[in-house]
């Protein structure tokens, strides 16, 4: 029950708050973010990236991972994605 001095208005208020900016990173993207770590012989991981720092001055970015054997410390792989931004 809505307790102000003012009648509460839907189209007002699910207008307005709709567009208030989510302060990123949300906390389902933490909870679903790549997890740092070893990987099982044959194992697989899934997870979000999230790129901080982007501004709309950036037109790409590109993740970079080197994949390093954890019994010796040798890598034995680079993986480099690209994107492309796009502001909204």
């Amino acid at each position: 029950m809505w307790g102000g001095p003012f009648a509460y208005d839907p189209f007002y208020y699910d207008r307005f708050y709709a567009n208030w900016p989510e302060k990123l990173p949300t906390q389902d993207m933490l909870s679903e973010a790549l997890p740092e770590g070893a990987v099982q012989d044959g194992g697989s991981v899934a997870g979000f990236i999230y790129f901080q720092s982007v501004t709309k001055r950036e037109s790409a970015v590109q993740f970079e991972m080197t994949l390093t054997d954890a019994s010796n410390g040798q890598a034995f792989g680079h993986i480099a994605i690209p994107f492309q931004t796009t502001q909204q």
